[in-house]
């Protein structure tokens, strides 16, 4: 299906490119920063703040390894997988932690903030695919880690949900065939 409108053809052509397919450059701050802005555009019932993200400075990446390495060896992992966790630090051109908070007892429930944390996601993704990067979400079982949390100033409260890695797209590529069945159905009675 083809679309008249670039938003359209931007939403139907967003895809996640693996770490190996993103190079440099990555975004540079001013970019970065607009970027995250279309977060707050998301639906939010109650104008919670309910995501935030976090830059990892390129001379910091080699110690978030570390801190990946000691996690991944505090739960029971052995010495190469642990290793294999710390280089995940290291790939791809810019690295950007996604984390989500949660307001109990707000007007808002926690399943609408949870929806309004993801619809922010997707409008920064968007944004730098808008802006000619691509970029990827990840998640690992560390992200749980209490010391890896507290060493990035994760609340008790918040979850680290993800890393986004991002870059330049090493190539245009094609969009992958959408293969999942239609999301729209049709109630009646």
């Amino acid at each position: 299906m083809t679309s008249t409108t670039p938003i359209l053809d931007a939403l139907l052509t967003r895809r996640s490119l693996k770490p190996k397919l993103l190079q440099a450059p990555a975004p540079d701050m001013q970019t970065l920063q607009l970027c995250a802005r279309t977060a707050l555009r998301a639906p939010n019932h109650g104008n919670l703040p309910v995501c935030r993200f976090i830059l990892i400075d390129e001379a910091s990446r080699e110690k978030l390894g570390e801190l990946f390495r000691a996690a991944s060896l505090r739960s029971g992992a052995d010495e190469e997988k642990a290793a294999r966790r710390a280089g995940k630090a290291l790939k791809g051109p810019m690295l950007v932690g996604f984390i989500i908070r949660r307001f109990d007892g707000a007007e808002a429930p926690l399943d609408e903030q949870l929806i309004t944390a993801g619809a922010a996601l997707e409008n920064f993704l968007l944004a730098l695919q808008a802006c000619g990067f691509g970029a990827i979400v990840l998640s690992d079982s560390c992200r749980e880690d209490p010391e890896l949390k507290s060493a990035l100033g994760i609340d008790p409260d918040e979850t680290l949900c993800g890393w986004i890695t991002i870059g330049t797209p090493a190539s245009d590529g094609q969009p992958v065939p959408e293969s999942r069945p239609e999301p729209l159905g049709v109630w009646k009675m």
